[in-house]
């Protein structure tokens, strides 16, 4: 920022912050580092790949809104869309159990966390199974084949959060679209991963009758999502 607008940056102030000490039980005192900046607020509050990660999202969310956005500001959101994850997790469960079963049971449920040799050993089984994705009706390949196509699966702390989080949700737009109104928010539109991504989910947008110019419609776009289950994945 300061390199690409140095007359602005005086006046433009960026924090990282908690989202727990946001949401933290009333009576409970904050850390003395975050207790400085709490009463501050921004015109634009990022919460990228957290909300599906909290015990109780609704509540965290009304503490974001309250705590840390300007009235009129933009909330950037980002979390886990359910109908997207249906179509790889529950395969991908059933082939960790196999091979980690005491880290993970039949149902799916992670009973701990991997250690890093239990990490690499299993990032390495899938890789090779991955490798005959395609090739025969290989349910495990095929499933293996799916996780390599998330980008967190290459580096150890990503591939953590995507297969062994000990807290997880996802989310419908329909849902989502339930939680922003309660937090009094509107959505103004949505983003995509990749341009190619984003032109094609478009398109589906104004095939399903989509004619607002925002395109910021979370029931049409649950409609798209529908049709094409990976529209958010």
């Amino acid at each position: 920022l300061r390199r690409c607008l140095p007359d602005a940056a005086a006046r433009v102030t960026s924090l990282v912050g908690d989202i727990a000490q946001l949401s933290a039980e009333p009576g409970t005192e904050p850390d003395p580092p975050a207790a400085e900046h709490l009463h501050l607020r921004f015109h634009l509050v990022c919460c990228v790949g957290v909300l599906h990660h909290i015990a109780a999202p609704q509540a965290a969310l009304l503490a974001l809104v309250r705590g840390c956005l300007l009235p009129g500001g933009l909330l950037q959101l980002a979390t886990y869309s359910k109908i997207s994850v249906e179509t790889w997790q529950p395969a991908a469960r059933l082939l960790l159990h196999r091979l980690l079963p005491d880290v993970v049971d039949f149902a799916g449920a992670l009973l701990r966390q991997p250690s890093a040799a239990e990490l690499r050993g299993v990032r390495a089984e899938l890789f090779a199974m991955a490798s005959h994705a395609g090739r025969a009706a290989d349910a495990d390949a095929a499933s293996a084949g799916l996780l390599l196509r998330f980008e967190e699966f290459f580096c150890a702390g990503g591939c953590r959060d995507l297969l062994f989080h000990p807290h997880e949700t996802a989310f419908t737009l329909l849902e989502l679209r339930d939680m922003l109104a309660a937090a009094q928010l509107q959505p103004v539109g949505v983003f995509f991963s990749s341009l190619e991504k984003d032109r094609l989910a478009r398109r589906a947008y104004r095939d399903a009758g989509g004619t607002d110019a925002a395109q910021a419609d979370l029931a049409r776009w649950h409609q798209v999502e529908l049709r094409e289950r990976e529209t958010f994945g």
